[in-house]
C-alpha cells in the first residue's frame, strides 16, 4: 500500500477508536451519576424505614407496659 493510503487507514482507525472511547466515557459517567442518585434514594428509604420501625417498637413497648400495669 502507498504511504498515503496507510496514513489514511491509520487515521481512520484512530478516529474510530477515539469516537468509541468518548462514547464509552459518556455512558460510564451517566451510569455513575444514576448510581449515585439511586444509592442516595435507597439510603433515604432505609433510614425512613428504620425510623418507622423504631417508633413502632416504642409504641408496642408502651402498649405492653400499659397492659401489664392494668393487670
Amino acid at each position: 500500500a502507498k504511504p498515503e493510503e496507510r496514513t489514511a487507514l491509520l487515521s481512520h482507525g484512530i478516529s474510530e477508536a477515539l469516537n468509541n472511547t468518548a462514547m464509552g466515557l459518556g455512558i460510564a459517567v451517566t451510569c455513575i451519576v444514576a448510581h449515585a442518585i439511586l444509592s442516595a434514594a435507597s439510603k433515604k428509604q432505609v433510614a425512613d424505614l428504620e425510623a418507622f420501625s423504631l417508633k413502632l417498637e416504642n409504641l408496642l413497648a408502651e402498649s405492653a407496659q400499659g397492659t401489664a400495669a392494668a393487670k
